[in-house]
């Protein structure tokens, strides 16, 4: 009788011992496996800002800029660095319209009057696009948005190339700005997440 106990425990040990080393196993990995399959947080802040910085032509006068906001957000989208690049640049194109319409007061030469007057009708395109740009990217259509963006630098970039060589300094020193803010909510579309996108469906 003893000796049937005995191999009926050793039958038990052997069919179980498996078992329990499996279940163990598999607890030891599951708890090691938590840490390891969590996601990793997405950047915020200053940190996100830095990021997309970092893949612009002038990453200075990128992380300056968006950082230094008045109405600064706590960055924790790429969309909201793309709407503050964007209300921006807007405002830039502004000033270029504004500092146009002095220079065509003061300019005499008849040269330099119609240069401003390209500039003009090329900053009111520019104007109008970013208008649009700013209008897509509360919806699906960003890729629109980026379109709109482009169509705004290439109007500045032409503004640039009609008065090299004058002395409207401070108008090219103004488009200038108008070109980096569009590069920056262009890259800033490039980090969209979901997140970007929940308030629209």
């Amino acid at each position: 009788m003893a000796r049937f106990r005995s191999h009926s425990l050793s039958l038990l040990f052997q069919v179980f011992s498996p078992l329990l080393l499996l279940i163990f196993t598999i607890t030891i990995h599951s708890s090691y496996g938590d840490d390891e399959d969590q996601e990793p947080q997405p950047l915020r802040g200053l940190e996100l800002v830095e990021l997309v910085c970092n893949y612009t032509s002038d990453s200075k006068f990128c992380v300056d800029n968006i950082s230094s906001f008045d109405a600064s957000p706590l960055w924790e989208k790429a969309g909201e660095i793309c709407a503050t690049a964007l209300q921006l640049g807007r405002h830039r194109a502004e000033d270029a319209q504004t500092l146009i319409a002095s220079l065509l007061q003061t300019s005499s030469a008849q040269q330099n009057r119609e240069l401003l007057q390209s500039c003009q009708f090329l900053n009111e395109d520019t104007i109008d696009s970013l208008t649009r740009a700013a209008d897509n990217l509360n919806s699906y259509s960003v890729d629109s948005m980026v379109d709109y963006l482009n169509d705004a630098a290439n109007a500045t970039k032409s503004c640039q190339l009609i008065i090299r060589g004058t002395d409207f300094s401070a108008l090219a020193n103004t488009n200038n700005d108008v070109i980096k803010f569009c590069e920056i909510s262009i890259m800033a579309r490039n980090f969209f997440t979901f997140e970007d996108f929940e308030k629209k469906l």
